[in-house]
């Protein structure tokens, strides 16, 4: 028997999403509002190919996650100027989560096939 694939998820608009970053505080400085918490399923159909009912539509979507983390990991610690070596650890951390985009048609249809690809994650690590 074939294991279901689970869903990822939570699906937000990008009203939603909106919503929750482009916050001001009384005194004008940027606030940045709690996120969901995501399910994702990337590693766990990567690891379960040929054994997930329906057949993953997006079978690279962890291979793909860990290229966008270490780009991403690149791009925070040139910029940022991380020091890697520095004996009390980085001096910032960047966490983030990728949501279905709930507006897309793919994500409209709950019966098709739910994607290998989401992730949450943070650098460096």
């Amino acid at each position: 028997m074939k294991l279901p694939k689970p869903e990822v998820g939570p699906k937000l608009t990008w009203k939603q999403v909106e919503e929750l970053t482009d916050l001001a505080g009384p005194d004008g400085r940027k606030y940045h509002g709690e996120l969901p918490a995501t399910w994702d399923n990337a590693e766990f159909v990567s690891n379960n190919l040929g054994n997930i009912d329906p057949a993953p539509g997006f079978p690279d979507g962890y291979a793909q996650n860990v290229a966008l983390k270490a780009a991403i990991a690149k791009a925070f610690v040139e910029i940022k100027k991380i020091n890697l070596n520095d004996p009390n650890g980085p001096l910032w951390l960047l966490a983030w989560r990728m949501y279905p985009n709930a507006d897309h048609p793919m994500w409209k249809d709950d019966s098709g096939p739910q994607c290998g690809c989401n992730c949450g994650c943070f650098v460096p690590r």
